[in-house]
């Protein structure tokens, strides 16, 4: 009655009634309203046969329908099918787990003339290096379908331990004197080299410096009337970028020229009742009143004058206004057409200074300690892979960006000729220590074998060579750290070790095995 193992039961309990819209089960069994006792055997999962074990899933071998696919119809026909999780819903690992079988913990233990070291198998039944046997062991049932080997020694279901003293994938390259003469081979001892302790390579981009960006709009509602720069122009502060006409503007003009005359009116009465009063011809009342009449109408003057500063002008006439640049730059971005009716929410204009620009990395999580502000850090982006801007980490954000999981850091750095163009996407490496001395060869002498980083060690023979597997630190002027796999009195191949990779996998494939 399971209708989520089941999802074709619902319409059936539907139809008849039985159904619990809220919680999806039958109302008659519903786990939330009508919950049922399990059954007293329900509690002890059964134990599965060792015989007949995929360890990989979970489940007995000869039901298991991940490792043999062929067998699902068999068990959907028969109802035994749990459609969540794609087993037999008898033994499905998350409705109806079993336990292992009890000795299925031990794995089982391979010879070691028998035991392919490239797959993790005994090499008699090892259908990678042998694909001629896979036809047989998918006959007899021994097959894991999943993972390409037999079941019984799947070395993801059921690995098998390596025999002790079983030999690895050929390490070792000898060239003929004639290849090594041609092989352009070179040489190196290694040494120890001064390297950053610290530090991380982030990706960045370039972007304008806010405070070196001007977006121009009108302070006033109006119309334009003329357009001056197009995008790209080169302009310096003060400079005209367009006129617009507003009747708003022409009417502020119209009040300061009125508040002007109505000013100069007051103060030539207020002088001549000054005069009379010296002369004891008129009244004190007189006086006062010419005084009122003077920082009334002087009141008005200097309102008028504010309402044009409110609107970037300071005096003028008509109703016609100039828009200029506040900075030296170039116009960037352009929205303004002649005759088109503009407001103070438009952008017209942007006009930038890129001479300097930021730098904008992040740092992943596990970066985090090793950033600071103060840090030098050293800028590449792809078009000018050849050059290099050099800087110090002037901001480190206080919280991650959500969405990227990053750390947002900042580095500013001169742009004169403009080669850095904001949008750009570089590498950002940051100093994150001094240096110290330390085991390191080239990076051109690591090679990547079978999935390891590897070098290759000069040998006593003469012409040979062996693979070493080698832990690296970070790479820092051409140079990788060796923290583990060499001893300091080695010779490495510096130059050409490709040459020697191809070699050793062509003698891999020889014996039956090769990685990628």
């Amino acid at each position: 009655m399971c209708t989520v193992c089941n999802p074709a039961l619902a319409d059936r309990f539907q139809r008849e009634g039985d159904w619990c819209q809220e919680h999806g089960f039958p109302e008659s069994v519903c786990p939330v309203c009508n919950p049922m006792e399990p059954p007293a055997e329900a509690g002890s999962p059964s134990r599965g046969n060792a015989a007949d074990w995929c360890g990989g899933h979970g489940v007995p071998e000869s039901m298991c329908t991940v490792c043999n696919p062929s067998l699902v119809e068999r068990f959907q026909r028969e109802g035994d099918w749990c459609q969540e999780h794609g087993f037999p819903e008898s033994v499905c690992p998350e409705c109806n787990p079993m336990q292992p079988p009890a000795d299925s913990g031990e794995p089982a233990q391979a010879s070691a003339s028998d035991w392919c070291s490239e797959h993790g198998v005994p090499e008699s039944m090892c259908t990678q290096c042998n694909p001629g046997l896979a036809a047989g062991y998918r006959e007899s049932g021994d097959w894991c379908g999943e993972h390409e080997f037999p079941e019984s020694v799947c070395p993801v279901c059921n690995p098998v331990t390596p025999p002790a003293g079983a030999s690895g994938p050929q390490t070792r390259v000898q060239l003929s004197e004639t290849a090594f003469q041609t092989s352009g081979i070179r040489l190196e001892r290694v040494s120890s080299h001064r390297v950053s302790s610290g530090g991380v390579r982030v990706p960045a981009e370039i972007q304008f410096d806010p405070d070196r960006l001007a977006h121009i709009s009108p302070l006033v509602d109006g119309q334009m009337v003329s357009v001056a720069v197009t995008i790209g122009d080169r302009v310096e502060a003060g400079d005209e970028l367009a006129t617009f006409r507003s009747v708003e503007l022409g009417q502020a003009r119209a009040e300061l020229s009125r508040a002007t005359a109505v000013r100069e009116t007051a103060q030539t009465n207020l002088e001549r009742q000054q005069r009379l009063r010296d002369e004891g011809i008129n009244s004190e009342r007189s006086l006062l009143e010419a005084q009122q009449a003077f920082d009334e109408a002087d009141a008005a003057r200097d309102a008028a004058r504010s309402r044009l500063r409110v609107f970037g002008v300071r005096g003028g006439s008509g109703s016609d206004m100039a828009l200029t640049s506040p900075i030296d730059g170039v116009v960037v971005e352009r929205h303004a057409t002649r005759g088109e009716n503009v407001s103070t929410e438009d952008t017209l204009f942007v006009v930038a200074d890129a001479s300097e620009v930021w730098v904008i990395a992040r740092a992943y999580e596990q970066h985090i300690p090793l950033v600071r502000v103060g840090m030098s850090a050293t800028l590449t982006v792809g078009p000018h892979e050849e050059r290099q801007w050099t800087g110090t980490v002037s901001y480190v954000a206080l919280s991650l960006d959500e969405t990227t999981r990053t750390l947002p850091v900042r580095m500013s750095v001169s742009n004169d000729d403009g080669a850095l163009r904001p949008g750009m996407f570089g590498t950002l490496t940051i100093d994150g220590g001094s240096s110290e001395s330390t085991l390191a060869v080239p990076t051109s002498a690591v090679q990547s074998l079978n999935g390891r980083d590897v070098v290759f060690v000069q040998g006593d023979v003469e012409r040979t060579f062996e693979a070493r597997t080698v832990v690296l630190g970070r790479e820092a002027e051409g140079m990788s750290p060796v923290l583990e796999g060499l001893s300091g009195n080695e010779t490495v191949v510096a130059g050409g070790a490709f040459i020697l990779k191809s070699e050793l996998v062509r003698g891999q494939l020889a014996d039956g095995c090769v990685g990628d």
